[in-house]
């Protein structure tokens, strides 16, 4: 358990976890489906709907349904920039997906951690699949590393000392650190484990004015998808993508 679990209200995250589950499965969602899909007693979950429809954040539907309201978006006002800027990445993430092969995501850091915001499926059999809004903190894997381009050493050592223990249950700071290198000398950093020993994960930072860094773009696969040659040319073809993705936000700003 890490140490936010620790200081987490049960009845709020049941609160949040139905609002995660209405945004992204658009079937069966009443409040029997609801409870059954999620694990939470029936009457609980009727109560956190009815008190989020009171609070207009759901509305209900026909058929017993609901969905998320207009009451939300308050809310996103002060992160506008960032989902005018998302909507820009998402075509070279789809392209990125279509050229490698391989999954590929849009990430941007807030704070000490960094969070998935959009991801492109390849035309393959097996392909690694991102959670959507999910964050890790930023010394874990090859997407927070990128968020680190530009930081001090100084800087990189303050974050450190914010991970908790489940940073470092697959990795050690010295292989950070090996990251954070490759990454000044290539543009782009490769992540063999850190998160999962089964994922391998290769990202590089999309630059915006002042040299600061307004999102990062990743693919990911398995360990095989990443051996030997292939590396070498996944790197040149990544970096190639968050340069695009760099003028393609210079421009937006510049409008």
């Amino acid at each position: 358990m890490t140490k936010h679990e620790n200081h987490q209200i049960p009845v709020l995250k049941r609160a949040l976890t139905i609002l995660d589950y209405l945004a992204n499965h658009p079937q069966d969602r009443t409040i029997k489906g609801m409870a059954y899909e999620l694990g939470i007693p029936h009457t609980t979950c009727y109560r956190i709907v009815q008190t989020l429809v009171g609070h207009n954040w759901l509305r209900p539907e026909a058929h017993g349904n609901y969905n998320i309201a207009l009451g939300l978006i308050p809310l996103f006002e002060t992160i506008t920039h960032q989902r005018v800027l998302l909507e820009y990445l998402k075509a070279p993430c789809d392209e990125l997906a279509e050229a490698t092969g391989l999954s590929a995501k849009v990430s941007m850091p807030q704070g000490d951690y960094v969070t998935t915001l959009y991801y492109a499926m390849p035309q393959r059999p097996t392909a690694l699949a991102s959670k959507l809004g999910f964050s890790n903190h930023l010394c874990i894997g090859s997407t927070g590393t990128a968020c680190l381009y530009t930081r001090s050493d100084d800087e990189i050592h303050r974050i450190i000392k914010t991970a908790d223990a489940s940073t470092w249950e697959h990795q050690d700071q010295k292989e950070l650190w090996k990251r954070i290198h490759q990454l000044r000398d290539k543009g782009y950093c490769l992540d063999t484990g850190s998160y999962s020993p089964e994922v391998c994960a290769m990202s590089a930072p999309i630059l915006q004015t002042g040299n600061q860094i307004a999102a990062v773009i990743t693919i990911m696969g398995f360990p095989k998808d990443f051996y030997g040659d292939i590396r070498e040319t996944l790197g040149p073809t990544l970096i190639q993508k968050a340069s695009e993705c760099s003028n393609i936000i210079a421009k937006t700003t510049d409008s």
